[in-house]
């Protein structure tokens, strides 16, 4: 490795030469710059002039912005369920408004209608072994 100019590199691995700026956080090599990680010659570059290897990482890969992705899919999450549970309870109360006493409910004809069905005939299911 040979110091050229200012923060520029020169990195030679066997007869292959990259040209490394650690100021513009790239290399010729081209991986840092795909991928916001440095490469081999990067690394070597910076462990050479002893700075901290987490200053040259792309902001997307620290542990902040990680933990606030994970908590926005915990918000998306938790809304979709409310938004289920509504949509469901809606269409129950529609079957049985629309059906005399005593007749079965139509089958169900789309996603949330199948999962309310499903888990309103185990939950009947439940209380008749309870009460036997």
């Amino acid at each position: 490795m040979t110091p050229v100019v200012g923060n520029k590199f020169q990195v030679s691995n066997g007869e292959e030469v990259f040209i490394v700026s650690i100021i513009h956080k790239t290399c010729s090599f081209r991986a840092w710059d795909l991928y916001g990680i440095p490469c081999t010659h990067g690394i070597a570059c910076i462990n050479f002039m002893k700075h901290d290897l987490l200053e040259y990482m792309d902001p997307y890969y620290s542990k902040n912005l990680y933990m606030s992705a994970e908590r926005s899919v915990e918000v998306v999450y938790s809304d979709a369920s409310i938004v289920a549970a509504s949509a469901a309870k809606t269409i129950q109360n529609e079957c049985q408004s629309s059906q005399p006493n005593g007749s079965q409910a139509p089958r169900p004809t789309n996603a949330y209608e199948e999962f309310y069905h499903e888990s309103t005939s185990m939950q009947k299911l439940s209380v008749r072994r309870s009460n036997a």
